[in-house]
């Protein structure tokens, strides 16, 4: 999950946003709308990335410790069973 992480935050480094098509004219009158929805799609994609990120650094060891824990519960749970139908 860190390894996921580190990869979350290059591509979210990679992401480019479109500034401006010509430096002496800026972005056409007619591209003006698609580009500026396509800023968005882009800032909205960085944004999930970003908390995609926060959540495999920082959650990681709860979420594989809660993992775990269902896992044993299940084998506990399978064990059981066992005996019950023996």
């Amino acid at each position: 999950m860190l390894e996921a992480e580190a990869n979350v935050g290059k591509l979210k480094a990679k992401a480019p946003m479109v500034d401006h098509w010509n430096p002496l004219f800026g972005i056409p009158d007619r591209a003006a709308p698609f580009v500026n929805k396509l800023n968005g799609y882009i800032g909205e994609w960085v944004a999930a990335a970003g908390t995609l990120q926060r959540v495999l650094g920082e959650d990681a060891p709860n979420l594989i410790r809660v993992a775990r824990t269902y896992r044993d519960a299940n084998e506990d749970a399978g064990n059981a069973a066992d005996q019950i139908n023996r």
